[in-house]
Formats: C-alpha cells, structure tokens, sequence
C-alpha cells in the first residue's frame, strides 16, 4: 500500500454540502473525505467506463481510505489550516471561522419561475454561498489562490491499474459539489507528494495500515464514530451515509460523529479498531 498526500489547486467557487439557515444554503468550511471520494471516483469513471456492475462496485473502493481535505495558500501544501475549536468557536488554523468567511465566501441568489407566468414561485427563493478561489481584496495581497491538502492510501494492485490508466496526476480535475452546471466545482492537481511518512499521517490521525492513530488532547482531522464513552471537547454531527445509485440520493445510513477540530480528552484504548474510510473513522470498519 502506498499514502500520497494530494493538493489540489481551487479554479472555481465550490459549494460544499452545509446547514441551511432560513434561505441560505451555508457552505463547509472543509472537504469531507466523502465528498473528495465521491468525486475522484466520477472522474475516473468518466474515463473509464465498468463494464459490469462487478466492477462498478470493484472501483467504488478504489479511493475509499481517503482524509478530508483543508484549506491552504501555496501549491506545495505548507501550513495547512487544520481545524480546531476555541472556546467553543469554530478556526481554520488561526483564522476564526467568521473571518474566513468573510474573506473567502460569497453567496447568489436564485429563484425557480412558475413556467407560465414567469413569476417568482412561492417558497423557491434561496441562497447559495460558496467559496471562492481566492480572497477578497483586504486580505494578505501576497495570497492569490486556495489550494486544499489531504491524504489517500493505494493498494499495490490498485496502484497498477491507475498507473496505467494515467490517473491521479498532474492536472486531473475533478468537480466538488452540485453546482457543476453553472460553473462551479472545480479543482485541479497541482501536486503528488508519493510515500508520505509517519510524521505526516499523524497529523491526520492515521498510522500506516489506516487506522486511528490520536494521542490525549489531540485535534480530530477527520470524524470519529461517537461513542458515548469519548470524552471530547467539540461538537457532535448527525452524518448520513448517502445511496447515489439512482438520479437523486438517498439517505441509507445515519451516525453520530464526533467533528473534526474537536479535542479527545483521554488515551482512547481501542483506537486499532477504528478504521478510515471516506474522511471518517469508523468503529470496525471494513
């Protein structure tokens, strides 16, 4: 199995899944695991198309040990923005989460017509905030783009088959978010760093064979499976686990998970049984 580090270059506003609040759809601050999963493996099905749903399945797990992704202002990935939380407020590395909206988020306005009339419909007024490729003037004038960083692991024979299909580098885009139609979603390679090390994947959490790897008051960087016996400081997530076979998706699976920025407060003793998938640790997964 091999870790790569991957970093992605931001080439237009994203809109990540969020809350709702009244009319706005509020953005992620983050790209959960999910949802870089989601979209490495529309990318590499566009290119290569199963010819069962045998192998459908086969390259749904390609990418699936996968972190979420962070925020950064430099291609080679330094001084990543980790999340965390302080005094019950949410930060981006040392950006409080409100000035980082500020500085990187915006929103549109849209409303669905009534087809004949073509009036605004009733109820059909929304926001939809997004972020942005690169900041606001006010911000520092020597960071002109976003980048975001995360881990994947590839198994040896997985690692073949994309080698030869020439997959995973430089300069494969890939579309985040449900907003690809209008010009959003984005997101460019830019860099691979191969073989990561051990230094690296603790700051994810990880040990080498993908499982949690988190010392006392240590900050989550991906989501924990909650258990009511982890004494954390942070918040607490109701996280579907979503069925895309079919046009629209379907919620086939709910959890809690412990967010990432939140702090576990003790040595937990069954971390090997917690295992990465999809930006998430999960309790024996597989």
């Amino acid at each position: 199995m091999t870790w790569y580090r991957l970093i992605f270059k931001q080439n237009q506003p994203i809109h990540i899944g969020g809350l709702k609040w009244g009319v706005l759809n509020e953005t992620l601050l983050f790209i959960p695991g999910s949802t870089m999963w989601g979209a490495l493996t529309n990318a590499y099905l566009l290119k290569n198309k199963p010819s069962s749903k045998e192998e459908l399945e086969k390259i749904k797990e390609y990418f699936k040990v996968i972190t979420c992704f962070y925020p950064c202002f430099d291609k080679e990935g330094n001084k990543v923005l980790f999340p965390k939380f302080n005094g019950g407020r949410f930060y981006l590395g040392d950006f409080l989460e409100e000035e980082f909206r500020f500085y990187f988020t915006d929103s549109l306005v849209r409303t669905a017509l009534e087809p004949m009339g073509r009036g605004a419909k009733e109820n059909a007024l929304y926001e939809l905030e997004f972020i942005l490729p690169k900041p606001k003037k006010g911000f520092h004038e020597d960071i002109r783009s976003l980048y975001w960083v995360g881990v994947i692991k590839i198994d040896e024979a997985v690692k073949e088959v994309i080698e030869k299909e020439s997959f995973l580098k430089e300069g494969l885009k890939v579309f985040i978010g449900g907003d690809v139609r209008y010009g959003f979603g984005e997101l460019e390679l830019v860099k691979k760093d191969n073989d990561i090390g051990n230094e690296e994947l603790e700051k994810w959490n990880l040990n080498d064979e993908g499982k949690l790897n988190i010392k006392k008051d240590a900050i989550l960087t991906n989501f924990l499976e909650f258990d009511n016996k982890i004494k954390f400081e942070g918040k607490l997530l109701l996280v579907p686990e979503l069925d895309f076979k079919e046009n629209i998706a379907k919620v086939q699976d709910a959890k809690f998970f412990i967010s990432p920025g939140s702090k576990i407060s003790e040595d937990l003793k069954n971390k090997d049984k917690y295992k990465l998938i999809k930006g998430r640790f999960i309790l024996n997964g597989e």
